[in-house]
């Protein structure tokens, strides 16, 4: 387990973070990185940070292309 994301498994946390951002985009949101780390808190009832969510999503970017 890593950083703040307590008992969700990485590979889990990263997924969840993708599909929350294109279904906020879905509906004309902006996927801003506060508003899918509220979202992620309340789906897993535990705080997750903006912080940690911005960390997850600037290494799911490929670095360079």
């Amino acid at each position: 387990m890593t950083g703040r994301a307590y008992g969700i498994a990485s590979r889990e946390l990263n997924a969840q973070i993708a599909e929350v951002a294109a279904s906020l985009e879905a509906v004309e949101i902006e996927p801003t990185d506060t508003k899918i780390a509220v979202v992620l808190s309340y789906l897993h009832g535990q705080r997750i940070t903006r912080g940690t969510v911005r960390n997850r999503r600037a290494r799911m970017v490929p670095r360079g292309a």
